[in-house]
């Protein structure tokens, strides 16, 4: 984590802070609503291209402005809180991001089982690999989109197969 202050973080952005063991996404009061929830997939791509850190077991915490934990500001030097806190932290669990976000191609995301098992209407049976949520995407192929979407056709359909995706 790089030298922040407080006054770094400004009402009408989204910071992302690292702390290795935890990703934080820190929410200006003034953000967008619809921009925040891009926040989400950014901070699991950049999970997905940290060294070692592909697995996808870093936590991520969202804080809002003016709900800052103790253990989120504890990182910044002389943080001097105005406001009262609310102590708000939400730990984000795949299920609450997927109810939060669409995919990157913003369709409607399903489970791994829901769509090996069956193919929901409105799916192309053809494309169910772009109906995962990027992280359900990470954990079953070992790789990300744009990896898988560089192999030869034949091998995607190969692995396709493989998860009962065809």
């Amino acid at each position: 984590m790089y030298n922040i202050s407080r006054h770094d973080l400004h009402s009408e952005d989204i910071v992302l802070i690292d702390i290795y063991d935890e990703v934080y996404i820190w929410l200006g009061s003034k953000v967008d609503s619809e921009l925040a929830q891009r926040s989400f997939p950014i901070a699991f791509r950049y999970l997905q291209r940290s060294y070692n850190r592909g697995d996808m077991k870093t936590a991520v915490l969202l804080v809002k402005e003016g709900s800052e934990p103790n253990i989120f500001t504890r990182f910044i030097p002389n943080w001097e809180d105005e406001q009262p806190k609310n102590n708000v932290e939400e730990r984000l669990t795949p299920a609450h991001v997927k109810r939060l976000l669409d995919n990157e191609y913003g369709l409607p995301v399903y489970s791994i089982q829901q769509l090996s098992t069956s193919c929901p209407q409105g799916v192309d049976p053809t494309k169910k690999e772009r109906y995962l949520s990027e992280r359900d995407f990470a954990q079953t192929f070992r790789m990300t989109r744009e990896e898988f979407s560089k192999l030869s056709e034949w091998y995607r359909n190969d692995l396709k197969k493989k998860f009962n995706l065809f």
